[in-house]
């Protein structure tokens, strides 16, 4: 599964998180697309790099948007965490981050020293 599924599965589960963010993700989709139009005479997904990112930059901050854009940076925050959490959650992601699963050891040595002493416990188990 890649991200737009995991967008897709988001918005589309019964849970009464999802179903609260599902509303404002199509919203802001609607929007983007109908500002697309507005200021570029075409579609988010035709316009190129540059006025994709201009469109971006007036919502990518809630806190420095303008007024009428607010309600859209509202969903730009929430896109951006789903987006993140989606890829994330793929092979890709966790390649990015180094992470490599549940793997079989033949032995475990315990927690690290340095763990142990930032936890301020012992190792008792052998």
């Amino acid at each position: 599964m890649g991200v737009p599924e995991f967008l897709d599965e988001w918005i589309s589960a019964p849970y009464p998180q999802q179903q609260g963010d599902s509303p404002v993700l199509r919203e802001g989709i609607d929007w983007l697309e109908a500002e697309s139009t507005k200021r570029f005479k075409k579609s988010f997904a035709n316009l190129d790099s540059a006025e994709q990112t201009a469109l971006c930059d007036d919502i990518c901050n809630p806190a420095t948007a303008k007024p009428e854009f607010k309600r859209s940076a509202a969903f730009f925050l929430k896109f951006r965490s789903l987006c993140s959490t989606g890829y994330y959650s793929t092979q890709e992601g966790w390649k990015a981050i180094g992470f490599v699963g549940n793997l079989p050891s033949a032995s475990f040595e315990g927690p690290p020293p340095e763990v142990l002493r930032l936890l301020e416990v012992e190792q008792t188990v052998k």
